[in-house]
């Protein structure tokens, strides 16, 4: 049996615990063959170049990308109850958290955010609200930037795919330094929190920046703990015919 034969039949789990039934004459068809059912529904293009090893570790990869992608309804389901919590029942505890400067840091720009609010025409409610908003979106991408790296140093699969540690490399540094510098404008901006728009809006733009600056300096990390295990033998994807 060689990989890509009988596709339809069951597979197990192995992140459930189920063990195959093995092939006691050759337990490295049922294997091959677990692989290719995997290899499917995961929709992988074909790769012929690849040993059955490096096609394991390419299976792994794509599923430790889909987990990483999964996680990230984790935190924006906390972002959007904590939204809805800080709009009025817990209205109290945004001004609590407005008022601790150790829970204002947990976004570090804050406290020069909430001076340049001071004098705006904002109610105390929408300013107290955005400091909340901002520290709370903050401090949950924290918790899981915290359990993502703890994940990726964990990892063992080799496959590396060149191209996302330079594309990485580039928008990391672009997102946190934005979000850090990110402060509200005097005149109505599409891009930029302007101190004529909803403090809603603002809001949105802020926690946009936050998310995407944790979410692509976990992924730079990703990228560059697989870089240092890779497998340098893996070949070239092989290019489209003309």
């Amino acid at each position: 049996m060689t990989i890509g034969e009988n596709p339809d039949d069951e597979y197990y789990d192995w992140r459930k615990g189920e063990k195959p039934s093995v092939n006691i004459k050759n337990p490295a068809k049922d294997i091959e063959h677990e692989l290719a059912v995997r290899i499917k529904q995961l929709g992988l293009p074909d790769w012929p170049a690849l040993t059955p090893l490096q096609e394991q570790q390419r299976v792994y990869c794509v599923e430790n990308m889909k987990i990483s992608l999964y996680s990230l309804f984790f935190p924006l389901t906390l972002i959007v109850v904590a939204w809805i919590l800080y709009l009025d029942p817990l209205r109290e505890l945004s001004f609590f958290i407005a008022d601790q400067p150790l829970l204002l840091k947990m976004w570090p720009p804050n406290p020069s955010l909430q001076a340049s609010l001071a004098k705006s025409s904002f109610s105390a409610h929408d300013k107290n609200f955005f400091l909340a908003m901002t520290s709370t979106t903050s401090l949950i991408w924290a918790l899981w930037f915290v359990w993502r790296i703890f994940r990726e140093i964990k990892r063992k699969d080799t496959f590396y795919i060149r191209r996302w540690l330079p594309g990485f490399a580039i928008i990391a540094p672009l997102f946190v330094l934005g979000a850090l510098a990110l402060s509200f404008v005097a005149n109505d901006s599409f891009r930029a929190p302007s101190l004529k728009q909803p403090i809603s809006i603002g809001t949105i733009k802020f926690i946009f920046f936050i998310s995407f600056a944790y979410y692509t300096s976990a992924g730079l990390i990703e990228q560059t703990l697989l870089f240092f295990r890779r497998d340098k033998t893996i070949p070239d994807f092989p290019s489209a015919p003309s």
